[in-house]
């Protein structure tokens, strides 16, 4: 309905597009909702806050605040009349409240906590460079989920010993089209670049479920999340996985890459996408073009019949990757 509106009012009065949000100073965006593009438009160095009256705590696009330390709140309702633009406000998502009138004994209060945080910060920041180990002296890596390019240098600020997943998915949702080799290929480039030699886990693209999109027809399903997704859509779409199997591997050339394959459920689904990635690294090599010759193919273990293959599929593959929620 929300498309159609929007056709109509194109029609009557010309090109509508929204133009990306200009923050010039520092504020509380307030919408509501936001889709993951539109947020990572905005100037995080200028956004201090999001409240979203129409949006799930688990979005996406709450998802992507999170990792960028932004403060968010969700299911908001009742804001008209309550805030105006211009208007200063407390969010205070650790409780999960909004403050629209704000008082000396507020203002006070909440520069202590300001203080505190940014105390706790400092601290913690502190160790950011020290090896995470048991106490009994058992090493581990502690890398970080992401969902853009422009997260991967955050958390390697942070401290984050590379990335341990990549969902590419993000790429491919709120547009009318499939993002091409090149698009793909320059995002990679800049995660891997921005690992810093780390290691960058990219998950191909895990489309259906929660995360349908339009331009990849889909019949109704009892049970989405574990329909026709995943792995099980590359057959039907494999130009698309083709374009970022040829994006990852030419990223690798600048980094250390990993491709992980999910929601993987039988042998047969490990050899088709073995043989598309041997078919497209003979195309890349026909084209002189460099890409790690020795780049790793794991899966995503998540799906419960793998537990009963796993001696099938290790010959077919270099590593599992366990999913525990």
């Amino acid at each position: 309905m929300y498309d159609v509106c929007s056709q109509l009012l194109q029609k009557i009065y010309g090109d509508l597009t929204q133009k990306p949000i200009q923050l010039t100073r520092p504020s509380v965006c307030v919408a509501d909702s936001l889709t993951p593009s539109q947020f990572i438009a905005l100037d995080k160095s200028q956004l201090r806050g999001l409240i979203l009256q129409q949006v799930g705590s688990t979005s996406h696009t709450v998802i992507l605040a999170r990792s960028f330390n932004i403060p968010i709140l969700t299911g908001i309702r009742g804001l008209d009349g309550l805030v105006a633009e211009g208007q200063e406000v407390v969010v205070d998502a650790n409780i999960g409240i909004l403050i629209p009138e704000i008082n000396h004994r507020v203002e006070r209060f909440y520069d202590g906590e300001q203080k505190k945080s940014l105390i706790q910060q400092q601290r913690l920041m502190a160790f950011k460079n020290c090896p995470a180990e048991t106490h009994d002296g058992i090493r581990l890596e502690v890398m970080a989920n992401v969902a853009t390019a422009d997260e991967v240098s955050v958390a390697m600020e942070r401290g984050a010993e590379g990335i341990g997943l990549f969902r590419t998915e993000m790429l491919f949702m709120d547009r009318d089209r499939a993002p091409g080799e090149e698009e793909q290929f320059k995002v990679y480039r800049q995660a891997v670049e921005a690992a810093g030699g780390y290691p960058v886990m990219i998950r191909t693209f895990d489309i259906g479920g929660d995360k349908a999109i339009d331009y990849i027809p889909w019949d109704g399903e009892g049970n989405p999340f574990l329909g026709n997704r995943g792995v099980r859509v590359y057959r039907q779409n494999e130009v698309l996985f083709k374009n970022q199997l040829r994006a990852i591997l030419r990223a690798s050339a600048y980094g250390q890459i990993k491709i992980m394959i999910p929601m993987v459920s039988c042998r047969e689904e490990v050899v088709y996408v073995r043989t598309v990635l041997e078919t497209v690294k003979l195309e890349l090599d026909a084209q002189s073009i460099r890409y790690d010759q020795q780049i790793a193919l794991g899966i995503m273990a998540e799906v419960p019949s793998i537990g009963f293959i796993i001696p099938q599929l290790a010959g077919l593959i270099d590593f599992f990757e366990y999913r525990h929620q």
